[in-house]
């Protein structure tokens, strides 16, 4: 098996080393890297949830097909030189311009079907508990897709902070006295319509059940560490559905519309580029910026595997 050189990036350490090229699902293509997305939430914790890697890279012996050999294009990969990519999973871009929101759109094209499974809809309110990479992506696709308003939760005043800028309703901490009410306080509403949890937390679900409206989906994007819940009277009764979600299963073709939809509807604002990335680093130089990196404001950084 041939191998490249790639970014193995873990909480404990990263390595620059080579690493066999890995095989993904369906049909697939090589190609060969220009930027790729590092999620610098699921690096800060052992139990951060992590999202595909989003990759914009140019495509490499594609003989028959689309897209076409040399094809500018944004697919789920992987931080290195080369990588294999799922053909059915791939957006061709139009300029090489395109690539930061393009990253930031493959990777909100994983939590955008999060969107999906919570039957989400415009005009609801809607509330994201823990903000890391994928809660922020969650914000930012809510209200793209036509929220009201949606409240945030998160412990760190720096994840509040980005959630803000981002437009969040309003963004409490888990140490706030009565932070689920504050959160549907001043809607139009009875309560949350849809909330999303991507962060385990002991009691988060059961304390925001409450300010729930009936017929309210709950969608769980990570183990939940909640006290155990009466189902019947918090869950059945009021009509609520609590609803598990995977974002690492999304069918190839539907990453790739969504990802296409998201790039659409995020031209409209340059400041989520800015607040969830910011700049570029160099590929050799992430070893020595990992400290900063981790020790930033960012949620995520641009790999550059040109330079």
């Amino acid at each position: 098996m041939s191998t490249t050189l790639r970014l193995i990036a873990t909480p404990e350490a990263w390595q620059l080393k080579q690493a066999p090229i890995e095989t993904c699902g369906g049909e697939s293509i090589r190609v060969r890297v220009a930027r790729s997305l590092l999620d610098l939430t699921a690096l800060r914790r052992a139990d951060g949830l992590r999202l595909p890697v989003a990759v914009v890279a140019r495509t490499l012996d594609s003989d028959s097909g689309e897209p076409a050999s040399g094809s500018l294009v944004v697919a789920p990969g992987a931080h290195g030189q080369e990588c294999l990519v799922p053909r059915a999973a791939c957006l061709p871009l139009a300029s090489p311009d395109e690539a930061p929101l393009a990253l930031l759109s493959g990777a909100a094209a994983s939590v955008w079907s999060a969107l999906r499974r919570g039957a989400f809809e415009p005009g609801v309110h809607a509330i994201v508990l823990g903000l890391d990479l994928a809660g922020l992506l969650l914000l930012v696709a809510c209200r793209l897709a036509g929220a009201v308003s949606v409240g945030v939760l998160d412990e760190s005043a720096t994840a509040r902070s980005c959630a803000e800028r981002l437009g969040a309703w309003r963004a409490c901490s888990p140490e706030d006295p009565g932070w689920p009410a504050t959160l549907v306080r001043g809607t139009s509403r009875s309560g949350a319509d849809v909330v999303f949890v991507t962060r385990a937390g002991k009691g988060l679900v059961q304390m925001i059940l409450p300010s729930c409206r009936k017929g309210a989906r709950i969608v769980l994007l990570t183990g939940s560490a909640s006290d155990p819940l009466d189902l019947y009277q918090e869950i059945h009764r009021p009509g609520r559905a609590l609803i598990g979600h995977d974002l690492s299963h999304q069918r190839h073709a539907q990453w790739r519309d969504d990802a296409a939809r998201l790039l659409k509807l995020g031209g409209r604002s340059a400041r989520f580029v800015d607040t969830l990335a910011g700049g570029t680093i160099k590929a050799g130089e992430a070893l020595t910026m990992r400290e900063s990196l981790l020790s930033g404001e960012l949620p995520a950084a641009v790999i550059d595997w040109d330079a």
